[in-house]
């Protein structure tokens, strides 16, 4: 297995100072942030948001490095972050990770054992998710997930979909909330006289997902495919192996990156959350 060097504005701290990146560090580097706020009506009378999905625009995201050394290098760590002016970067070569507008926000360190130190340090990165990013193309696989979005089925992206997705199609719904009247000398409130049969709010959905196999650039090289595809403007089309759905139309909000095993045979592992649209 490759070792990994963290690069802090430049600067090796792997080769030079011996700092090690610890469990959590690539997976908050990998997770994309979420959307800003999306302009939307909610109408009473129709279920689901109306979400404007035609330019969507991603908020920057806050990314905690938990590294270690066998020598206190706090304040060579501090000097390197804040050497500069403007923006710094981060970077990660063996994986071909890389931000280059990258701002310090907070960090700690602590004593673990005699000539153990552990450090966390928070970064806010404002690099813009896809911006000279051209995907590679898609080799279409055998359909054997349960799941196809726009007509591709999630296994043509590598993704594995884990046990747990069938619960998260069964959820109930929610009602939207009906017009009332809460008269203080009246017990309980005066709801709309058809407030029982009145328009729902789908649950967002989340999924257990895993792409494995390959070298560690073509893990990430899947997954940075298949987030591209998801964050194009306008909703995607998903189809579900599952009777127990009604949800036809979602788009991106959130994911995290649970683990990440650098390696000959990768392994990335996350937790997609979609947000229900109405068709």
């Amino acid at each position: 297995m490759e070792r990994m060097h963290l690069l802090i504005n430049n600067y090796d701290m792997t080769q030079n100072y011996g700092v090690c990146i610890c469990k959590g560090t690539i997976e908050n580097l990998l997770a994309y942030p979420e959307f800003k706020k999306l302009k939307s009506n909610d109408w009473f009378e129709h279920d689901y948001v109306e979400y404007d999905l035609s330019a969507p625009k991603f908020k920057n995201k806050n990314a905690v490095l938990n590294l270690q050394s066998r020598s206190n290098a706090w304040n060579l760590i501090n000097d390197i972050v804040y050497g500069g002016d403007g923006y710094g970067s981060i970077s990660v070569p063996q994986i071909e990770l890389s931000f280059s507008k990258v701002r310090y926000n907070r960090g700690t360190k602590s004593n673990v054992f005699e000539g153990l130190y552990e450090y966390s340090l928070e970064f806010i990165i404002d690099d813009v998710p896809f911006a000279s990013y051209t995907p590679s193309q898609i080799v279409t696989a055998n359909p054997t997930e349960p799941i196809t979005m726009d007509s591709v089925n999630l296994a043509s992206y590598g993704i594995k979909v884990l046990n747990g997705w069938k619960g998260e199609m069964a959820k109930m719904p929610q009602l939207k909330q009906p017009m009332t009247r809460d008269i203080e000398i009246e017990n309980s409130v005066i709801c709309d006289h058809y407030a029982h049969n009145g328009s729902m709010y789908y649950s967002d959905m989340s999924f257990d997902c895993l792409i494995s196999g390959g070298t560690s650039q073509q893990v990430i090289e899947k997954y940075r495919r298949f987030f591209y595809a998801l964050t194009r403007p306008n909703k995607r089309a998903f189809t579900f192996s599952s009777n127990d759905c009604m949800v036809q139309y979602g788009f991106y909000k959130n994911v995290k990156v649970t683990e990440f095993i650098n390696g000959n045979r990768a392994w990335l592992r996350f937790t997609l959350t979609l947000t229900a649209q109405e068709s």
